[in-house]
Formats: structure tokens, sequence, C-alpha cells
């Protein structure tokens, strides 16, 4: 299971405010840190799902030098990231399409296949 925990629970977030991606193993409850982000906000943290397989998670994160936003996905057993060009919103369940929002406005969502989306 993949969560996404909170820096803290009494504030709204600042900007520079980071919270951890943690993996929870179902079988002996231990959790681990596979990731830090600076892009979330208290309703939908940073939209932490999971890809096509257990080897993919997606979710945003945020550039702090230039505040400049975009997408993660990250195997958390091998610890290998990737950046993608653009945000997430929502994935697909088979994990192939995504949701996005280039211009970060939601009026503008589209559905884009993930490996369009890579920046290399």
């Amino acid at each position: 299971m993949a969560l996404f925990r909170l820096p803290y629970e009494d504030h709204l977030p600042e900007p520079g405010d980071a919270g951890e991606i943690i993996v929870v193993d179902l079988e002996n409850g231990e959790d681990r840190v596979v990731a830090v982000t600076w892009a979330w906000e208290a309703q939908m943290g940073p939209n932490l799902q999971w890809g096509a397989d257990d080897n993919v998670l997606l979710f945003n994160d945020v550039d702090t030098s230039e505040w400049t936003p975009y997408a993660v996905k990250l195997n958390p057993h091998t610890g290998e990231k990737i950046r993608l060009g653009a945000c997430i919103y929502r994935v697909s369940p088979d994990g192939k399409h995504q949701g996005w929002n280039k211009e970060n406005r939601k009026q503008s969502l589209k559905l884009n296949n993930l490996g369009e989306l890579c920046v290399r």
C-alpha cells in the first residue's frame, strides 16, 4: 500500500514544506519512506497513485529552486525515478493513461499516454 505522510496535521502547508511517500508491506505491517515531495496540499496530497503494476508509483513534486511542478514516475523497489513533463491528476485503472494539466488549470485536463510525457 502506498501512502502520503503529512509533516503535520494542525495547519495548512506552506511553500517548501515536504511530506513523505511511504510504502507499507501488508504482510508484516512495516513501512518505509521511498520518496519525499514538496508538491502536496491538504485535500489530495501529491496525487499519489499506483501505475500499471507494483513497480510504478506516480505522484507530483516541485523543483523548489524554480517552484516548477512536475510528476514523478518512481520504482519503489529500486528507487529509479523519472521526471515527467506535466503534473498528474488521475491515472487510469490500467496505469497506461492519465488526466493531466499542462498549464496547471483544471479546465485543460486531457488524457495522454504516460510515455509521451517523459522529459529526457
